[in-house]
């Protein structure tokens, strides 16, 4: 059980995730509105995703997944993409404007990162300025990669 307090959950991720996956529960400040439960939220959809997709029979190419309506085919899809062709970039960028959830944007940003295409240093600097993206960990660390 992890009480989680005043943690930044950007920079701690992946160590949440890992653990929620294994069984780790996250107790959070629910009385009132504090601003680390939205990343509770999100940890809890990325997790749901994470098992469903690891369900789905065959994964969607990219292009295919990012036009889906399910987040579940979007999410499998980026995530799938290991290191993004030019034109994936392409398709990364784009999308990565236009999507509403944070967990699949958030995987947009990261498969930039592994692109390792100067195409995307731009965008992955603007949202790793962007403080009302929430993205700024995943796209340093995307920059850095």
């Amino acid at each position: 059980v992890w009480k989680l307090g005043d943690v930044d959950f950007a920079v701690e991720w992946d160590g949440f995730l890992e653990g929620a996956l294994a069984g780790d529960l996250h107790v959070f400040r629910g009385w009132f509105g504090d601003a680390a439960n939205v990343f509770v939220g999100h940890l809890q959809r990325e997790v749901e995703y994470l098992k469903r997709s690891r369900e789905l029979s065959a994964l969607p190419n990219l292009e295919t997944g990012l036009r889906s309506q399910d987040p579940v085919m979007r999410y499998a899809a980026v995530r799938a993409t290991s290191k993004p062709t030019p034109a994936e970039v392409a398709q990364l960028s784009e999308a990565v404007q236009s999507e509403s959830d944070w967990v699949i944007r958030r995987q947009m940003v990261l498969a930039l990162g592994r692109s390792g295409s100067p195409d995307g240093v731009s965008l992955l600097r603007d949202l790793a300025l962007d403080p009302k993206a929430n993205l700024y960990a995943a796209a340093t660390v995307s920059l850095a990669m």
